[in-house]
């Protein structure tokens, strides 16, 4: 094959390239589409030999349409995303509050141990309640202030204790008993 006919052939593949390229473009700007479909004498399974004359501005267009598109949805997705940032980071941190004593109860902590108090924040930065949970034993109560919260789980976990240790071990289920276990670990009664 011969250097002008190899070029003579590239030359057509673009021309060939380019008319394909046409169809792509946007259904609003081919010259053979029309709102009620193709115009008549066009099959639709078959390109026509239409070629229009602007199609690599028609392309250039749609794609900056399409950049803008992506552009605008991104951005607003990093606003939300930023947004949600901004409302965990003002967020009051955990708190570990060690627990020393049930007094005046009649039960006394064996040991020192903690539970964990979260802000929960509802509807108006004013409306804080606050969770304190054992989370060994998995049992929580809740409260208007921190305090609450932890006199709240206090009395809970008491009323669970004298429960459970009162209940036959043959009447627990595996959680129970394994919350017994905890909270005797860390609880006794005082005589």
């Amino acid at each position: 094959m011969t250097r002008a006919s190899g070029q003579q052939r590239m030359t057509y593949e673009w021309e060939d390239l380019q008319r394909r390229s046409a169809a792509v473009t946007c259904q609003a700007s081919c010259p053979f589409i029309e709102e009620g479909g193709p115009q008549e004498g066009i099959s639709p399974h078959r390109m026509p030999d239409i070629v229009a004359e602007d199609w690599s501005e028609n392309l250039r267009t749609a794609l900056r349409q399409l950049a803008r598109t992506i552009e605008t949805s991104e951005t607003s997705r990093m606003d939300q995303l930023e947004r949600r940032i901004a409302e965990l980071e003002d967020l009051p941190e955990p708190i570990i509050v060690p627990i020393n004593t049930f007094a005046p109860e009649p039960f006394e902590p064996i040991r020192t141990f903690f539970v964990v108090v979260e802000p929960v924040v509802g509807e108006q930065d004013e409306d804080h309640e606050y969770i304190a949970t054992f989370v060994d034993a998995e049992i929580a109560a809740s409260g208007d202030t921190v305090g609450d919260a932890v006199l709240c789980l206090k009395d809970q976990l008491l009323a669970k204790f004298d429960m459970l240790e009162q209940m036959p071990q043959t009447r627990l289920g595996s959680r129970l008993k394994r919350q017994l276990v905890v909270l005797q670990s860390v609880i006794r009664r005082v005589t």
